[in-house]
């Protein structure tokens, strides 16, 4: 176990080639319990900035925590172009079990369950039919939720990541737009805001289709989006009016992040391929639970 030794917590843990895809997930428990990965394994930061490995040896790259206090994450694998990957559930006492088998084949291809849930429906994105599907939220894998709707998704680049509020907006990033849609079933797609996509030269080796990573929506309509590739956090409003939060420093940039009570926490990733989450208090101090040297 490492502890918080100072506002500086480092978290050593090494990773893959500078062109990985990173974690885009930074998912919090009741307890207040923080959980994020390293590609390698899922760690736990504890309100009193005790850390701790969790669930080994797993590539995830996204999480979500249930009503339940459940935690559920990816592993994927791959030699070339043969993915292989489950879905794992990591309960309260620390059991780890799979809800989800191994299988062949990459999560964004089967396309048949989301991380992108809220207490009524899961929301999957599908890149090859361009479409989100809207499911009851309980279960993983094709036959274990329901469709509901069907919605196509607007033309105009990669698809990126979804985000869902509590009430059933749904966000959606697509090549370097952000789309909207209000859950009513007569609605569509609305263009919220665009131009989100930017550039940086230490991070030009991202691909199109990571440029935009991680998105979590806060409780007044407004959604944060990860420009990973420009090394800045958007905020949008929810009349389409946006703004630069945060820009990354050093060889860091933002993947992902959460809103946890009055703070902004933000998950970076490194040229380097390590991990490190940033607490942003009102007063503009900060806290960093730190992967590796800066």
């Amino acid at each position: 176990m490492l502890r918080l030794l100072c506002p500086a917590l480092l978290l050593c843990f090494a990773l893959q080639s500078a062109s990985a895809h990173p974690p885009t997930s930074l998912v919090a428990d009741s307890r207040g319990n923080l959980f994020f990965s390293d590609l390698n394994n899922v760690w736990m930061v504890s309100p009193a900035g005790e850390a701790q490995i969790v669930v080994r040896h797993v590539h995830a790259h996204e999480l979500y925590v249930d009503a339940e206090d459940r935690l559920f994450g990816e592993d994927v694998t791959n030699v070339g172009d043969l993915y292989r990957h489950r879905v794992w559930v990591r309960r309260p006492d620390g059991s780890v079990t799979n809800v989800l088998d191994w299988r062949g084949g990459h999560p964004t291809d089967l396309d048949d369950y989301s991380f992108v849930r809220n207490a009524q429906h899961q929301f999957v994105l599908s890149n090859a039919r361009r479409s989100l599907e809207v499911r009851t939220s309980n279960g993983w894998g094709p036959s274990s939720a329901p469709v509901m709707r069907i919605l196509p998704l607007p033309s105009g680049g990669n698809v990126h990541f979804a985000s869902v509020s509590a009430n059933g907006i749904v966000f959606v990033a697509i090549g370097s737009n952000l789309w909207r849609w209000d859950g009513s079933a007569d609605s569509r797609f609305t263009k919220l805001t665009g131009d989100l996509s930017g550039t940086s030269d230490m991070f030009s080796f991202v691909q199109d289709r990571h440029a935009l990573m991680g998105m979590w929506p806060d409780e007044s309509g407004g959604i944060y989006v990860a420009d990973y590739r420009g090394r800045r956090l958007w905020r949008v409003l929810d009349n389409g009016t946006k703004s630069v939060v945060y820009r990354s420093d050093g060889n860091w940039s933002p993947s992902g992040g959460m809103i946890q009570g009055p703070d902004l926490l933000v998950l970076e990733w490194s040229v380097t391929n390590q991990g490190r989450v940033v607490r942003i208090r009102p007063d503009g101090s900060k806290v960093v639970y730190s992967t590796g040297s800066d």
